[in-house]
């Protein structure tokens, strides 16, 4: 028997190649982030390693597809090597232009923390492939994310006979979905899993950090500032870890979280990775340390933008979210809105001009395209151009101003068709009212928002923080994807207006948190 066979006996009962695959692809990410020379603190180098490396992995194949590289193992190996030895000379240069990050030298590499690391991932993974958590799936998870994904892999390359495939289904999903095809193994269960996992770590200990900052004590700003890794032993003395931790738990019980979270679609990808870009590029900038981590939001930049249809859109939001920072416009343009530009650029022209694809049915036309990519390039112009030269007084309150021309562009869809507008806001209040996916969540969130309404009006503390606006832009910005897709919504969990209100239940959650934390 030779030890392929064995492998593959071990594999049926172990999900053993899943669990590798998973270890593989953290220390693929945690030697990313050493290359490129990411500064961020030891606990959230081991966090970051799998989204990293998964996020490194999936842009791979989504590059090979673009440009027409057919999948297979050999070319699959020579890419990676080739980016991975362009990246690490591009972040030489960029380091040694802007004086930041740390030089990738071997006794910089922490060896402990590293091995740590495998060992944890492979034991939690080894939990999340045995089949203790549930999934959720439906027509779509079997069609688009399981039966294209196969497709896909067996062909090695995008064809025009995938039609209705390509415009409904966002592309980097897909190539999630696609990696048991490339590894070995039949399901990306434990992947999910996993990454839920590493999500909810990640979540309490951002919650942690921010709330120790926001905290009136010494002794809470002393133990969150920097040190995540005090998390663990300050739990019960101080309230910043616990308010961490319950929320953590709140969140990961939650059905609206749980929906998402086992629903094998693209949402839980995008929830996640929205929510890494969102945090992680706000705290370069509060952290004074701007040049912490430029190529790893490049990658979970692309990842957002290709997750879902509408990715880019959503990516193109938060980056106007970001620019109410103190971001330079060289940093906005680099880190975010060029891969942005490119991926989603190169991938329209891949399918709608090279392939031609013109199916009966699509939810992202040609059209579409076009006006998504015209006002990305107008984003840039206005980084480029404007941010930071005119209307200065405008930028800042710019977040206030965000707020209100989502307003304004729900009042013009309004206006042009009020009955499918209407019928859209009626059936995402009845789903979250009659809580298809939602549970309990929607009646906390309404408790919540009418507390941090009284708390406002007590504190006389009317001003909109980064993570307020990016939750009400985010549900204002919902509605009108909805409006987007050319039909009504209707009634049910598997919605997809009420899909994508779904996944903004951890910004929400966070948001909240911040708002109505006692200092």
């Amino acid at each position: 028997m030779d030890i392929n066979t064995i492998l593959s006996e071990v594999s049926e009962g172990y999900f053993l190649r899943q669990t590798l695959c998973i270890t593989f692809l953290c220390a693929l990410g945690y030697v990313f982030m050493w290359a490129v020379g990411s500064k961020c603190g030891r606990v959230y180098r081991a966090l970051l390693a799998f989204p990293a490396g998964l996020s490194y992995f999936s842009a791979g194949i989504f590059a090979m597809l673009v440009v027409k590289i057919r999948i297979s193992i050999p070319r699959l190996i020579f890419v990676y090597v080739f980016a991975f030895a362009a990246v690490v000379l591009t972040a030489y240069f960029y380091r040694k232009k802007t004086g930041s990050g740390i030089a990738p030298d071997l006794k910089s590499f922490d060896l402990k923390l590293f091995v740590m690391m495998l060992v944890i991932s492979f034991i939690t993974a080894a939990i999340c492939c045995a089949g203790i958590f549930t999934v959720g799936l439906d027509n779509d998870s079997y069609y688009y994310f399981s039966t294209y994904p196969q497709i896909l892999i067996k062909e090695g390359d995008l064809k025009y006979e995938f039609d209705v495939l390509l415009t409904d289904t966002g592309i980097m999903a897909v190539i999630i979905n696609a990696i048991p095809y490339i590894f070995g193994f039949i399901t990306t269960f434990g992947i999910q899993h996993f990454l839920n996992v590493n999500f909810l770590l990640i979540f309490m200990a951002a919650l942690y950090e921010e709330l120790g900052e926001m905290s009136d004590t010494k002794a809470d700003k002393d133990k969150a500032a920097g040190k995540i890794s005090t998390f663990l032993k300050g739990i019960f003395q101080d309230k910043a870890a616990l308010i961490s931790l319950g929320a953590g738990i709140f969140l990961a019980t939650s059905p609206a979280y749980l929906t998402t979270a086992k629903w094998i679609m693209a949402g839980d990808y995008f929830m996640v990775f929205f929510f890494l870009i969102m945090y992680f590029g706000y705290r370069e900038v509060k952290s004074g340390n701007i040049q912490d981590m430029p190529f790893v939001l490049m990658l979970f930049s692309v990842v957002v933008t290709m997750l879902r249809q509408e990715g880019a859109v959503m990516a193109a939001f938060l980056i106007i979210c970001l620019s109410t920072l103190k971001y330079t416009n060289k940093r906005l343009a680099f880190a975010y809105l060029i891969p942005v530009i490119t991926v989603s650029g190169g991938y329209y022209l891949r399918i709608f001009v090279f392939l031609g694809v013109r199916p009966l049915y699509a939810f992202l036309t040609r059209q579409k395209a076009m006006l998504i990519v015209g006002s990305l390039v107008l984003l840039l112009l206005y980084v480029v151009l404007i941010r930071g030269r005119v209307f200065i007084r405008l930028q800042k309150n710019f977040g206030i101003v965000i707020v209100l021309l989502l307003s304004l562009l729900n009042l013009t869809m309004l206006f042009v068709n009020h009955n499918r507008y209407l019928k859209n806001l009626y059936y995402m209040l009845m789903n979250i009212r009659l809580g298809n996916g939602w549970g309990y969540f929607g009646y906390f969130f309404f408790l919540f928002l009418l507390l941090a309404v009284a708390a406002a009006i007590v504190k006389k503390d009317f001003k909109l923080s980064f993570f307020d606006v990016v939750m009400t832009g985010y549900l204002l910005l919902a509605v009108c994807a909805a409006f987007g897709r050319g039909d009504s919504l209707r009634m049910g969990i598997g919605d997809s207006g009420n899909r994508v209100l779904l996944t903004s239940v951890p910004v929400i959650t966070y948001a909240m948190v911040l708002r109505l934390y006692p200092h």
